[in-house]
């Protein structure tokens, strides 16, 4: 009982902190430049160049400076490539996980012992040369080679 009435002081206060913190934070933001346009040197592009500078800021009272952000088409490219970056790392961890399910498996073992059953099996290919004895013995070896192999 003697810790929670400290404890609701401290909770008020923060509250308390916040609330004067966020009435007397001033966000200022400053657009130096944007160009969006699709047309360069008189010649219509599919996709449209941008150009743009803007600053974000972060205020007390209006006058003390707690942060500047920039951005422009250089930060958004490097957020984009870190976003690229940890995706494949996370994608480059899946595939070692899947790689050593895959070591653990063994499938030679597994073909051995499948049982499979060919039923039917059509094969069209043509073969041909300029010598008709040539093709006659050609289509004979590969066809003796498909009934050893099937």
């Amino acid at each position: 009982m003697k810790l929670v009435l400290p404890f609701f002081y401290i909770i008020i206060s923060i509250i308390a902190f916040l609330i004067l913190l966020i009435l007397v934070l001033v966000i200022r933001i400053n657009i130096n430049e944007i160009r969006i346009s699709n047309i360069a040197n008189g010649i219509k592009k599919e996709k449209a160049e941008n150009k743009y500078n803007i600053f974000i800021e972060l205020l007390i009272f209006g006058k003390i400076k707690i942060a500047k952000i920039k951005l422009n088409q250089n930060t958004l490219e490097k957020l984009k490539l870190e976003e690229k970056l940890e995706n494949a790392k996370k994608d480059a961890e899946n595939i070692k996980e899947d790689l050593k399910i895959v070591k653990q498996i063994k499938t030679l073992e597994i073909i051995k012992r499948l049982k499979v059953k060919i039923e039917k099996f059509n094969l069209y290919g043509e073969i041909g040369t300029e010598n008709a004895m040539i093709t006659a013995f050609l289509v004979s070896i590969i066809s003796s080679l498909f009934r050893y192999i099937v």
